[in-house]
């Protein structure tokens, strides 16, 4: 058979060998998807891209007892076939959101029970010793708007104290008349400054200032300074 008559099978081989070299350069080689799931987001978009493989979000779901961002599902499954470049779709946790702490203080206890017991909050009462109006609220922890840790609030709740007063302001009254307030309570001033020669001595300053809690405890009495002209 002559060289001649065997022509027409070079281009054939050509043509062959031109796909087989395109076939092997274009065709991208098939890879068993990694597994994910249990993994955080951070960690599974590591192993992925180390297979050249792109993430999906697919969906989130909420789940109280898994951190935020654990991979719980993952398509194509693990050791499924893929190729490089292709996606995995992967299924997100976020823990719910917690409760924001009502505002409470202020509040009297009976309407904090109540209102706890309507929005089925865990709430402690703590009595504490305090100047402020008895059996109402004078902190609380959390702070109001700030998450409830396991749905669990504590409230401090004043006694009371009946020997605290909130101070008056003495100023522009007669010495006569604030010394009678003061002799109710065993206490005797220091009086600074000297009296005008005309009508009764008035207060111009005081120490403590108007507003003061004083504890008016008998053993305790607080040290008062009035200034007269």
């Amino acid at each position: 058979m002559s060289l001649q008559s065997l022509s027409w099978i070079f281009p054939f081989l050509s043509f062959i060998s031109g796909y087989y070299c395109l076939h092997t350069l274009y065709t991208v080689p098939e890879l068993v998807t990694p597994n994910v799931v249990g993994k955080q987001l951070p960690e599974a978009v590591k192993v992925l891209s180390d297979y050249n493989l792109n993430t999906r979000l697919l969906a989130i779901k909420e789940d109280s007892d898994l951190p935020d961002y654990t991979i719980v599902s993952q398509t194509p499954r693990q050791d499924a076939k893929i190729k490089a470049h292709q996606s995995v779709f992967l299924v997100l946790t976020r823990q719910p959101e917690k409760p924001l702490a009502p505002p409470f203080i202020g509040e009297s206890a009976a309407n904090i029970q109540e209102s706890v017991r309507k929005a089925n909050i865990h709430c402690k009462l703590y009595w504490i010793k305090s100047s402020h109006p008895a059996g109402h609220c004078i902190a609380q922890f959390p702070l109001p708007k700030e998450p409830l840790e396991n749905n669990f609030l504590i409230c401090y709740i004043s006694t009371g104290n009946k020997k605290a007063v909130l101070w008056p302001d003495f100023r522009g009254k007669t010495l006569a008349s604030v010394k009678e307030f003061l002799d109710e309570h065993a206490i005797t001033p220091e009086i600074q400054g000297v009296p005008g020669k005309k009508g009764e001595p008035l207060v111009t300053d005081q120490r403590p200032l108007p507003g003061s809690i004083i504890n008016l405890h008998a053993d305790e009495k607080p040290a008062i300074q009035l200034h007269i002209s």
